[in-house]
């Protein structure tokens, strides 16, 4: 893979709040997995072993991008970087941009700043699922003037460039039926330039990002202007192609309240980036705490480091020396079983596999304790298995030689997460998520 300079310059306008919080509303976005018949990346049909290797070769590719993220603040925007694949998180989303409003295929990206989308016409364009963005065609599209005091030359490690614009963002509305919300003057990107192989060649593909970090111009943090609150929220249901289950991404007053939440910080990383890290002191496997060093999920100075929770990555990643305690308490946990065998894991590109008999239920539990809160897994947390696999199932959590701890969809599925930009707090509790 020829490596080439990632850069794309636009202007950053550092948004101040876009309403009133007395305003203060909700809306929700049903969230699309990209492997669902639903979505522009629907793969086909694969057989089993198809779809473990995509879903850890797209794992693999999204480490790569959060591992690039971590590393803006020290970018060298004249150094030579692998080429990257930006379709690579699990989730997309779709929105209606503009004055008539042009729907929109965008992934949602907990590790991107700026929203973008290919707007036409444009000099370099990957093929993206039609139509086209047209900002001529749009009465409410404006750009951000470069005159603004708030404005700033910004750098992306990505393979696109533009300008920044402001536009109306159109959404199904949350009261069901055809009827739609619209909420004006929302910052984006507005790319004219793309590399055709943004996205390795694909066609068809989403016409770009949903920024939601805590970034000032991320989609996240505009939107806390306008529901008053700042949070978004989400549940994800057990993972399953072959079941269409909808879930919804949720800002505001659409978010469900219950009484069982747990809540814990989410603090900065110390190189800038404004992804969601979390002070992860701990692990447990049935039962039994680890004691691990205290410093084992902790920050560097460098910003290296840390524990990060993101949607986009389907697998687990753990800190290397946290990884093989873990693992060695799992196969301590199941060595005392006659009846369940050790299975070769390289061909399913994974660490650790086992065969059970049909009628095994005895699950090892995990848990993971934060700062202030304890999150309870289940098997479905952190084992997966293929109805055709004749009883075999892997652990769904991998080794980080650098250092990172990444908590993927795989382990947040049947929790209902709420994060919350304003206050820098995480909450989450247990919920029966998706409906088919």
């Amino acid at each position: 893979m020829a490596p080439f300079i990632l850069a794309i310059i636009a202007i950053l306008h550092r948004t101040a709040a876009l309403a009133n919080p007395s305003t203060a509303k909700g809306f929700t976005l049903e969230l699309i997995h990209r492997d669902s018949i639903h979505s522009p990346l629907y793969p086909g049909n694969l057989t089993a072993i198809e779809r473990v290797w995509r879903f850890v070769d797209l794992s693999e590719s999204r480490l790569r991008r959060l591992k690039l993220s971590v590393s803006a603040g020290k970018y060298n925007g004249t150094a030579l970087r692998p080429e990257l694949d930006h379709v690579n998180s699990m989730y997309l989303v779709k929105v209606g941009i503009g004055t008539p409003p042009t729907t929109q295929h965008l992934v949602v990206d907990t590790a991107t700043d700026l929203t973008w989308v290919q707007c036409h016409p444009c000099r370099y364009c990957f093929e993206q699922n039609p139509p086209f963005y047209k900002p001529a065609a749009s009465t409410s599209h404006r750009t951000t003037p470069c005159s603004h005091p708030l404005c700033k030359p910004y750098i992306d490690k990505t393979f696109t460039k533009g300008t920044l614009s402001m536009e109306v963002f159109t959404f199904a509305s949350s009261n069901g039926g055809s009827a739609t919300e619209s909420i004006p003057g929302l910052v984006f990107g507005c790319s004219t330039a793309s590399s055709k192989r943004m996205f390795k060649g694909r066609s068809k593909v989403p016409a770009g990002l949903l920024g939601m970090n805590m970034e000032s111009t991320s989609f996240a943090t505009q939107i806390a202007g306008q529901t008053g609150d700042g949070r978004f929220s989400y549940c994800l249901p057990q993972i399953d192609p072959r079941e269409h289950q909808t879930s919804f991404l949720q800002f505001g007053g659409d978010i469900p309240e219950g009484p069982h939440f747990a809540a814990t910080p989410i603090v900065r990383n110390a190189e800038g980036a404004k992804d969601y890290y979390l002070k992860l002191h701990d692990i447990s496997v049935d039962g039994k705490r680890l004691k691990l060093p205290r410093n084992t999920f902790k920050q560097k100075p460098d910003g290296s480091g840390g524990c990060i929770i993101d949607s986009g990555s389907g697998l687990t990643y753990l800190e290397e020396r946290a990884f093989n305690r873990v693992e060695a308490a799992m196969i301590a946990y199941f060595k005392r079983f006659e009846n369940v065998k050790r299975v070769f894991a390289k061909k399913y590109k994974l660490k650790l596999c086992y065969r059970v008999p049909e009628s095994f239920r005895e699950w090892p539990s995990m848990a993971l304790h934060f700062e202030g809160a304890d999150l309870l897994l289940q098997p479905v947390n952190i084992l997966m298995t293929e109805k055709d696999w004749k009883h075999v199932f892997c652990f769904t959590m991998m080794p980080e030689i650098s250092g990172m701890t990444i908590l993927g969809s795989s382990l947040q599925q049947k929790f209902r997460f709420v994060f919350d930009v304003a206050k820098q707090q995480l909450r989450f509790a247990p919920e029966n998520c998706g409906r088919t």
